[in-house]
């Protein structure tokens, strides 16, 4: 995509994309500058800032999206508030649950970042934080905040309302890769093992798909007992416990500690 979102393309975009647009930045210049360069070794925000104000004026409703690692996680209230400021109503989040990086000090900085978003969310009424639904203190603040401000959204606070359920795999879900492939879920594309048939090529492996719905009918062994275990992404979600575990039925740790968080906040 060209560096500057003008004519023909901005208003495709407009016109054409009717569902939910998110943009990739981490915040401050000196914060997305430090992970997402161009090929020549430069940063990146110079060049997408005037993309965002013309998008903005034509989708108000685009979400701006940050990667939070390890290493940036201390930065997550400052570098929402900026985008915030920036113009995005909706500023979003999502963990790098790979990053072998994280401990139990991040979490703390994690918890205490969100806690800050939370209590800016419920000042300011035309901002939603969505992350503030994945730690505990920082999406109590954002869910009282999205409550009295009816024009602005938190994502991350209204996670834990509901039973996840059982995986839609081989009923109504399969990820379908551009040159055809079929993959049972978004955690399995490129793996060989995973593929399901080719929808150019031949029908479903129909072996593979019964072989993979009865893992997922079954319960992690350390997941039994556990009070989350209908509302937690790794009980459902065997696919994502291998890509981060390498085992169906283990779970990550980085994951479970933050469904835990978001079930505290859902109790509250």
């Amino acid at each position: 995509m060209p560096f500057y979102l003008k004519g023909d393309i901005l208003d495709f975009i407009t016109k054409w994309m009717d569902f939910n647009l998110s943009v990739s930045i981490d915040g401050t210049p000196e914060v997305n500058d430090s992970y997402r360069i161009m090929n020549n070794g430069l940063g990146t925000f110079e060049k997408i800032e005037e993309n965002i104000k013309a998008l903005l004026k034509k989708r108000a409703d685009a979400m701006a999206r940050i990667t939070v690692l390890p290493d940036t996680v201390q930065y997550l209230y400052k570098n929402s508030v900026f985008l915030a400021e920036m113009g995005f109503r909706i500023v979003g989040g999502a963990l790098d649950y790979y990053n072998p990086r994280w401990n139990e000090r991040k979490f703390k900085i994690l918890y205490e970042e969100l806690v800050k978003l939370k209590k800016y969310q419920m000042e300011e009424k035309n901002v939603r934080f969505p992350m503030t639904n994945f730690l505990y203190e920082e999406l109590v603040k954002l869910k009282k905040y999205q409550m009295e401000e009816k024009n602005v959204r938190f994502p991350m606070t209204n996670f834990y309302c509901r039973k996840m359920g059982e995986c839609g795999f081989g009923k109504n879900y399969f990820t379908l890769y551009p040159n055809g492939d079929i993959y049972p879920c978004t955690y399995c594309v490129g793996k060989s093992e995973f593929l399901l048939g080719n929808i150019n090529k031949e029908g479903f492996k129909e072996d593979k798909i019964l072989e993979f719905q009865t893992i997922n009918a079954k319960c992690n062994p350390l997941c039994e007992g556990c009070g989350h275990l209908e509302h937690c992404v790794s009980s459902r979600c065997k696919f994502l416990n291998y890509a981060l575990s390498g085992d169906f039925l283990t779970p990550s740790g980085v994951v479970c500690a933050m469904e835990n968080i978001k079930y505290k906040l859902s109790i509250l």
